[in-house]
């Protein structure tokens, strides 16, 4: 897989030409953002290239709970590049799926106030055309959970359109799909062109703990959580690597592992808090007791 993806960056170059090495400052805080994810954080980059190269279908996959969605929604944002983007959880049919992306897409289209329908794949590319000009920088679709494609009958054709829109519109629109399952998963679809893979694969021990440790927990001590997921961690780790599953595991662990440190804490807030009352007291005390010389002397004549 790990092939594939380097053979697919060097296709996309190949159709695109030599892309200019994109801004170090955004790479460093994406990777910086997104532990053990700095290789397809460079592959989304580089395939994206420059605002008006041309857009190429890409496809994003891997595992569950492995950051595909967000670290590609990221990346748009943090380029500050035109996308739409639609999870097929929510949009669950062909209809649902074309207004979701007119929807998104209507900031970087002519025309948006109008109110567009899109009933079929004609109407997408007819809106797509109409709305997006021809000098437009790329503009991408990008479909979560795109296996779901596959099962909606009768739109055996909706996935290649998909895929080669920038044809269709004369307009330079590319999709990114992702998915779980690999593209073999995608190639019975007659015609579907074959996208640039970025493979996300499951986090290893020291990645899983570094995403841990930086979720720190409301009031928590920054050490003692370190210190807890470390010597926690590895005893789950062994037979799950699912984020969410860990988040789950932990939480609750979490609790009674602090829980004596807070009571210890509150104990020495408490004893400090009596000893800084006692000694204000005494400070009081002493300051209010007149010396023998503060009392007051007559001048002689009685007055």
């Amino acid at each position: 897989r790990r092939r594939s993806s380097r053979r697919g960056r060097r296709d996309a170059a190949a159709m695109s030409g030599p892309a200019p090495d994109p801004d170090p400052s955004i790479q460093r805080e994406l990777t910086s953002r997104w532990p053990g994810r700095r290789e397809q954080v460079g592959q989304l980059l580089g395939l994206l290239g420059a605002p008006h190269d041309h857009a190429l279908p890409i496809f994003v996959h891997g595992p569950p709970v492995t950051g595909k969605s967000s670290i590609v929604r990221d990346v748009f944002t943090a380029l500050g590049r035109p996308f739409a983007y639609v999870s097929l959880v929510d949009a669950h049919g062909p209809r649902l799926l074309l207004d979701a992306i007119v929807e998104e897409l209507r900031p970087w289209l002519r025309d948006s106030e109008k109110p567009a329908r899109c009933d079929r794949l004609a109407d997408l590319v007819s809106t797509l055309r109409r709305g997006i000009r021809p000098d437009s920088p790329a503009i991408y679709l990008v479909i979560d959970e795109a296996t779901r494609l596959l099962d909606w009958k009768g739109e055996q054709q909706l996935l290649p359109a998909l895929m080669k829109l920038s044809e269709l519109t004369g307009r330079n629109v590319g999709t990114v799909l992702v998915a779980t399952p690999g593209w073999d998963a995608f190639r019975s679809a007659a015609g579907v062109r074959t996208p640039m893979p970025v493979f996300f694969d499951a986090y290893n021990d020291a990645q899983l703990r570094a995403i841990l440790t930086r979720e720190l927990p409301p009031g928590a001590d920054p050490a003692l959580y370190r210190n807890f997921i470390t010597s926690i961690l590895p005893m789950y780790t062994a037979t799950c690597k699912s984020l969410h599953e860990l988040r789950a595991l932990l939480a609750p662990l979490w609790r009674r592992y602090v829980k004596p440190w807070e009571v210890a804490k509150e104990a020495i807030d408490v004893a400090r808090a009596r000893r800084r009352e006692e000694k204000e007291t005494r400070l009081c005390a002493t300051n209010g007791t007149p010396d023998a010389g503060d009392g007051d002397v007559g001048d002689g004549n009685g007055e």
